[in-house]
Parts: structure tokens; C-alpha cells; sequence
């Protein structure tokens, strides 16, 4: 493996390389204390389970189903105020969303507050051991850690590439790292599509989302209607 991010290297190519380099460096690897064998671990943060309720077409709503398209996501990778990896489909008030593609019952489920561990099944990824990861890899170079964010790097980019392949993705978010010296000395979130398409995307969603609650819960959704209409004038 190079210094740098191969995207022509699977996540779990990356994952079995961390596992070598934590076995060649033993003990002298004394800051990294995570058990690569966990399966937890080794699943990278994708929940299975969620991935596939989200490809179920009793999942979606009637009329996606009678017009035979496929609904529509935007796929939010971001980190958590507990500095947590969250990629979801359901980030909303503020991103792109839309609740009209899919069932009320399900997406009652995936809007769900999340409880820990216990993700709603609006998250597709969750993984909480990311940042220290970065953290090892800033502090000591670790090449354990910069093999890991690799791993979920690769990760993120093969769940967008799965999801496509069942639903309409009309975006997403993926890491992107920075270098120096050879080495990695940050990481961002970085869309897919550009800023002007990343605008109309919003809009868009924005008014669906009114329209999705007024539908659902016609007071509140009249309110935000109205105070659309005055923000715009």
C-alpha cells in the first residue's frame, strides 16, 4: 500500500492490511488499543439490516412503486457532536431529503431519535472510532490508524456504489484526506456533486419536505409554507 488513498483498494483489503501492520507492530503500537478481530469492528459502521429495509420496495411510497422509478436519496455522511462517523439518508431540517419516495410507516422508523448504539433506520453507518483513529494517525503516524480510515473511506464509497445500484442516489458525501510529508495529516467530508447542484438539490428538498409535512400534519406544515412564502418575498 501507498502513503496515499488507493481507490482501487477494497475496505477490506484495507482492513486485513491494518490487521498485519497491528500484528508486525505488537506492543510497540502502545497507543492503539482496538481489536481489529471484533466483528464490530470489521464491519466497518455499515448496518446491514438498515441497507436492506431501505432496498424492500414496501419500503417506498405507492407512487414510486405504480410509476416503477426508484426513490430518491442523498447520501449524508457526518460527524456527531460525540465525534461519530453518522451516514444517513434522512438528515433533515437542514439537507437533502425527500419523505415522499418512501412509506409513512418506515420512514416513521428512520427518523426515529437515535439511543446510543440503537440507530434509527435512517442510519446506514455508524462508527464511533473514527476520529481516534485520526487522532493516532496525526499524533503518532500511526500506520495501523491511517490503514483503518482508509478501510472506511473505502467503505463509505462502496455502500454509495450499492445503494445506486438499487435506488435513485442523487448525491453524496465522502471523505477526503489531506497530506504532507507522505503522510496524512487530516480528513474532511467533501460532496460528490457540485456546489450549484448541491444548491438546486436543497431547494428542491426544502419544498418537498413542506409539502411531505403538510400532507402528514397539516398545521405545522402550513406554518413552514407560509413562512417560506414570506422569506422569499
Amino acid at each position: 500500500m501507498t502513503w496515499k488513498y488507493d481507490p482501487t483498494i477494497s475496505s477490506a483489503e484495507y482492513l486485513a492490511l491494518a490487521r498485519d501492520r497491528q500484528r508486525q507492530w505488537g506492543a510497540h503500537a502502545w497507543w492503539f488499543d482496538c481489536d481489529l478481530g471484533n466483528p464490530e469492528v470489521q464491519s466497518l459502521g455499515v448496518i446491514p439490516e438498515h441497507v436492506e429495509a431501505l432496498f424492500n420496495p414496501e419500503s417506498w411510497a405507492p407512487n414510486v412503486r405504480e410509476h416503477n422509478r426508484k426513490p430518491r436519496i442523498f447520501i449524508h455522511a457526518y460527524f456527531n457532536r460525540r465525534k461519530n462517523l453518522v451516514v444517513c439518508w434522512t438528515k433533515w431540517p437542514k439537507g437533502i431529503f425527500f419523505p415522499r419516495d418512501f412509506d409513512h410507516f418506515f420512514l416513521g422508523a428512520a427518523l426515529r431519535d437515535a439511543r446510543g448504539r440503537h440507530r434509527p433506520l435512517g442510519d446506514l453507518m455508524w462508527e464511533p472510532r473514527v476520529s481516534s483513529f485520526l487522532l493516532n494517525v496525526q499524533k503518532h503516524s500511526c500506520p495501523i490508524s491511517t490503514a483503518m480510515l482508509f478501510a472506511y473511506k473505502a467503505k463509505l464509497d462502496e455502500l454509495v456504489a450499492r445503494l445506486s445500484g438499487h435506488l435513485d442516489v442523487v448525491g453524496a458525501t465522502t471523505l477526503e484526506f489531506q497530506y504532507s510529508s507522505k503522510k496524512v495529516v487530516g480528513m474532511n467530508l467533501k460532496p460528490t456533486i457540485s456546489g450549484y447542484d448541491l444548491k438546486v438539490l436543497e431547494e428542491l428538498s426544502k419544498a418537498e419536505m413542506e409539502t411531505a409535512l403538510a400532507d402528514m400534519f397539516p398545521q405545522v406544515g402550513l406554518r413552514l409554507m407560509m413562512s417560506r412564502k414570506t422569506t422569499l418575498h
